[in-house]
């Protein structure tokens, strides 16, 4: 009877521990996927993407400059009063990005892959179209995700109507 009990309660700990444990994970997850501040959430093929908003021109030098990294669902959404061919610059960067640009309807216009840090100070990186918004994601993640010329991206509504609420 002694043995059996002992089986049973070794066996109700370990499902014990591998619930906490599990728990433990999911909390870590997802607590990991809003570890950064997000504004947004931009709708791409390949899924969605957890987005940072500069909108301002204090907003767009800083840019992602200083950050040790981000993760691979995240990124900064640039967005302009207007379309024009925007420069980026790589100045303070600590890893390699994507730089995507898009239309004012959303659809990508140029995409620039592992753009090094060290492009700067040799030069900016320029579109070779007009563009209202610039996407940065990390080196690699634009392809994952299914970006190409002429892909159609999912913007918020808050953005394309330049009502950007930071409460997300």
């Amino acid at each position: 009877y002694h043995k059996y009990r002992l089986v049973f309660y070794t066996c109700f700990l370990l499902l014990i521990c591998f619930c906490v444990y599990g728990v433990y994970q999911f909390i870590d997850i997802h607590i990991h996927i809003r570890s950064v501040h997000h504004d947004a959430i931009v709708t791409l093929p390949e899924g969605d993407v957890y987005v940072q908003i500069a909108d301002t021109k204090t907003s767009q030098e800083q840019g992602l400059s200083g950050k040790e990294s981000i993760a691979q669902n995240e990124g900064m959404l640039f967005v302009f009063d207007h379309s024009g061919q925007y420069g980026f610059w790589m100045k303070g960067m600590n890893f390699p990005l994507d730089i995507v640009w898009l239309s004012e309807a959303g659809r990508v216009v140029n995409i620039e892959d592992s753009v090094a840090t060290s492009t700067y100070p040799k030069g900016f990186i320029n579109s070779r179209a007009k563009a209202k918004y610039v996407l940065e994601l990390n080196a690699g993640v634009a392809r994952a995700k299914g970006l190409y010329l002429g892909t159609e991206v999912g913007l918020p509504d808050k953005i394309r109507n330049n009502n950007v609420d930071r409460n997300i």
